[in-house]
């Protein structure tokens, strides 16, 4: 995922903690009241997106099963999706 970012973009944006609901929300109504189309579309892509992912994830690797380590991007999936392996952990 090469999107021409600097490192300190790429630390900045994956370093901290993810837009809460309330957030994602609150960009929401900021598309709908500035007649944003785009904005408004890609946060519903979002929210999508997070609903979906835990689902599809835990048919491929149920939460507390067992799973191959040397699957990068499985293990990808779980830190962004579950925080598993996530240093807060």
């Amino acid at each position: 995922m090469d999107d021409g970012a600097t490192e300190e973009e790429f630390f900045q944006d994956f370093g901290a903690s993810r837009l809460d609901d309330a957030a994602v929300n609150s960009l929401l109504v900021r598309a709908r009241a500035t007649h944003d189309v785009e904005l408004r579309r890609l946060v519903k892509e979002v929210q999508m997106w997070r609903f979906l992912a835990p689902h599809l994830l835990d048919r491929v690797v149920p939460r507390g099963a067992h799973m191959d380590e040397s699957d990068a991007v499985l293990k990808w999936a779980r830190f962004v999706v579950r925080g598993d392996g996530a240093i807060a952990g």
